[in-house]
């Protein structure tokens, strides 16, 4: 963890954006995709003692009217 960067990429301009979590050294060598296909990313966090990566997305809003 401690010599590697993470991040998320996407394509928010769609109406179904998927997007994936990359991982590469911070020189940018070995770059690979840990995780494709996430329906509306919008977070990620890591958990470096534990090895862990979470990650977030981004659920459909309802238009709710109130009187």
């Amino acid at each position: 963890f401690d010599s590697n960067l993470y991040w998320m990429d996407n394509n928010p301009s769609s109406d179904n954006p998927e997007g994936r979590i990359m991982v590469s050294l911070n020189d940018g060598r070995y770059l690979r995709t840990l995780i494709k296909e996430i329906d509306r990313p919008t977070s990620l966090a890591l958990n470096p003692e534990k090895g862990y990566v979470y990650k977030t997305k981004l659920f459909k809003q309802r238009n709710e009217q109130f009187a």
